[in-house]
């Protein structure tokens, strides 16, 4: 009989903790929030204006506390009194908002803010975890926090730890996303008062779950061994809403079959449990056509698909337009990852059709791979910078009309052997090296097969170095360095002897002087923010055995084969192929904010 009530009590334990239905909503998906702001660097405090505004320029959400002052005025703030953050022993709720503005936070010129004041710095721009500070059921609290977020237009949900804050959104807001707060409270908070005690007992162990019915539960994550959230996840744990990701591959480019085995190192890569991965293929007729598997990429079935897909330009579906059987669904795109190498695909072309549709997407914008694509506007950037590079001449496909004074022009500024590069390709296409007049001309024939516009330049003697960026808006941040070591035979490191010579090898963190580690690295970052870069890129280098630092090229899409160098160095810095995916993903999300 004992047994039998010990189940029954089992029983309704755990219905009484059960949040009941589960309700997906973008705020929940948020990975980053700020908590308190962006705070702690460069001195600034908790839960001030100017931590919210780093946050904010991060691109982070942020999480931050609200309480009222003696005269009800919303103010945001963690602790209840003045001790820690002012050095006032006084609480919050014994100050009129005027006598609360005489004091500063953590000795700078920071004041405690109003919320409403807080919602018009963030205006939108990140989500909101509103935290109710109550020790009490206060109701007041609840309704002017309400009202206030009733005018915000912003991603926003509120948390407590008091239940009655959830029981009154839910009974006055149901449509705002609500979070029990839950930890094992301290030992001296548990030995108060009896009702006190009770009450502790209560929130600690989820006990009102069934009446507030929570969307969340928040806790320290020393607690997660704690019985009641352990029943919690096992029971009822929240699937978030998964992110539609479009990887789009191939292209009408020479770099097409590059572009496929880049793919599928993302896909298999990408982790989902957390999104749901959409495949579309673009063969080299230009066919937009859906992918079913990854296999269907590493055996080449793909390119005889009939489904064709493609993205709409209409921001008011931001979709993926799926043509079949003379009908056609409308699939709704939360971030567009493009593994497209070369033309149509890395020159800002297919960025340009992301921006119309105004759905995120992972790299660089419309200005930055156009310029990127194009070596001979790179190296008009870079030159502006202040930074060194090869020696280059022009030449248009216009000038073959007048093919040998091109080549006069071509070897009156740069001396044999000169690299001859169509501007706009990738993985060394068409690039050949020229050790007299008629390797010259045999040259510039096989560049204009691939662009129109060429670039002649000199050739640098030296060590081929790479360093890859990664950055937004706001920062930007740079790898270790890498080093190509071409096979013996070959030339140069051209197409084939990256991806089809065994003997070509790639070495992370070479040994080279320090000076020169840290001048690829200041450069390719510097190179980065010239070309309004986001996302990813791949910035390549000479060093030269005086140790001078030579700028090569950049690639906005490097490649992500078994043997690139973009993840292998930031595996080097401890962020694996699945962890980077993710970033490139959240960075995406930033990018119209």
């Amino acid at each position: 009989m004992i047994l039998l009530w010990i189940l029954v009590l089992i029983i309704v334990y755990i219905k009484m903790i059960d949040p009941g239905k589960k309700r997906k909503h973008p705020v929940l998906n948020v990975k980053y929030y700020a908590h308190r702001g962006f705070h702690g660097e460069e001195g600034i405090p908790e839960n001030s204006m100017a931590a919210f505004k780093k946050a904010k320029g991060s691109g982070y959400g942020i999480e931050l506390d609200v309480q009222l002052t003696k005269d009800g005025v919303m103010v945001v703030h963690h602790d209840y009194d003045l001790k820690r953050t002012c050095g006032v022993n006084k609480k919050i709720t014994d100050l009129t908002y005027r006598e609360l503005c005489r004091y500063r936070l953590m000795g700078t010129r920071e004041r405690i803010p109003r919320f409403v004041e807080v919602l018009r710095e963030v205006d939108g721009k990140v989500p909101l975890l509103v935290e109710l500070k109550m020790e009490t059921c206060n109701r007041k609290l609840c309704k002017k926090v309400a009202k206030a977020l009733d005018q915000y237009k912003g991603l926003y949900c509120m948390e407590c730890f008091h239940p009655y804050a959830l029981y009154w959104f839910k009974k006055n807001r149901p449509e705002v996303i609500r979070g029990q707060l839950s930890e094992q409270f301290l030992k001296e908070k548990e030995e108060g008062t009896f009702t006190r005690k009770i009450g502790y007992f209560i929130v600690k162990n989820l006990l009102t779950n069934f009446i507030t019915k929570p969307d969340f539960i928040a806790y320290h994550y020393k607690y997660k061994d704690c019985l009641p959230l352990k029943i919690c996840r096992r029971f009822y744990k929240f699937k978030s809403m998964k992110k539609n990701v479009v990887v789009i591959f191939g292209g009408d480019s020479s770099e097409h079959d590059v572009s496929c085995l880049s793919a599928t190192t993302v896909i298999k890569n990408m982790d989902t449990e957390k999104y749901n991965v959409i495949l579309v293929g673009i063969t080299k007729e230009g066919r937009w056509l859906l992918v079913d598997s990854v296999k269907d990429i590493e055996d080449g079935s793909w390119r005889e698909g009939e489904v064709k897909a493609f993205i709409s330009p209409d921001t008011t579906t931001r979709s993926l337009v799926i043509l079949a059987e003379g009908t056609y669904k409308l699939q709704k795109v939360d971030v567009i990852f493009p593994v497209l190498h070369g033309m149509n695909g890395e020159d800002g072309t297919v960025q340009g059709l992301f921006e119309l549709s105004k759905i995120p997407y992972v790299g660089c914008g419309v200005l930055a791979s156009a310029v990127s694509m194009d070596k001979v506007y790179t190296k008009i950037i870079v030159d502006h910078i202040g930074i060194d590079q090869a020696k280059f001449v022009h030449v248009r496909e216009s000038d073959f009309e007048h093919l040998e004074e091109a080549m006069d022009r071509v070897e009156k500024e740069i001396p044999y052997p000169i690299f001859v590069k169509p501007s706009c390709a990738g993985s060394s296409k068409g690039v050949s090296k020229a050790e007299n007049r008629k390797e010259l001309e045999a040259a510039l024939y096989e560049a204009v097969k691939h662009d129109r516009n060429i670039l002649c330049e000199e050739t640098i003697v030296g060590r081929e170095v790479e360093c890859a960026v990664l950055g937004d808006r706001t920062q930007v941040k740079s790898t270790c360095v890498g080093e190509i070591l071409a096979a013996e035979e070959a030339a140069f490191y051209d197409f084939d002897a990256k991806y089809n010579n065994a003997e070509s090898k790639t070495v992370v963190d070479p040994e080279m002087p320090e000076e020169s580690k840290r001048k690829i690295k200041e450069d390719a970052e510097a190179i980065f923010r010239a070309v309004d870069g986001f996302g990813l890129s791949r910035v390549d280098f000479f060093l030269e055995e005086s140790g001078r630092v030579v700028f090569n090229e950049i690639n906005t899409l490097p490649g992500f084969t078994s043997i690139s160098m973009y993840p292998m160095l930031w595996k080097a810095c401890g962020l694996d192929i699945p962890e980077l995916l993710d970033t490139l993903i959240d960075q995406a999300m930033t990018r119209y904010r």
